[in-house]
C-alpha cells in the first residue's frame, strides 16, 4: 500500500481464512500503516494550512468475508478494526 496514498483506496476487502497471512492480522498491519501515514499527512496539511485549505483525507473502509460463525472469531474481527463482516455461505450473504 505504501505505494499510494493512504486515502487512495476507499475500501478493502479481506477474506478471513488467508493462506499466508489472515485477514485479522492483515486489517491490524493495515490499520497500523493508516494511523501511521494519517500521522504524516497531519504533518503535512499543517504547513499546508499556513499556505491555505486544509486536506480532507478518509481512510478507506476495511471489510471482512467469512464463513466463521463463531461469536470469538466475530468479536476478533471486530476488534480488528473491520467496518463489516460479510459471513458468506453459498446461499446468501449475512452481515453482522
Amino acid at each position: 500500500m505504501s505505494a499510494r496514498p493512504f486515502d487512495y483506496y476507499s475500501a478493502i476487502v479481506l477474506d478471513i481464512s488467508m493462506p499466508i497471512m489472515d485477514g485479522i492480522e492483515a486489517c491490524s498491519l493495515i490499520i497500523a500503516y493508516l494511523r501511521q501515514a494519517e500521522a504524516k499527512n497531519q504533518e503535512d496539511s499543517d504547513e499546508e494550512e499556513k499556505e491555505g485549505a486544509p486536506l480532507q483525507r478518509q481512510r478507506p473502509f476495511i471489510y471482512a468475508l467469512t464463513s466463521e460463525i463463531d461469536a470469538d472469531t466475530i468479536r476478533r474481527m471486530h476488534e480488528a478494526g473491520f467496518k463489516e463482516i460479510c459471513k458468506c455461505n453459498f446461499l446468501l450473504p449475512v452481515f453482522c
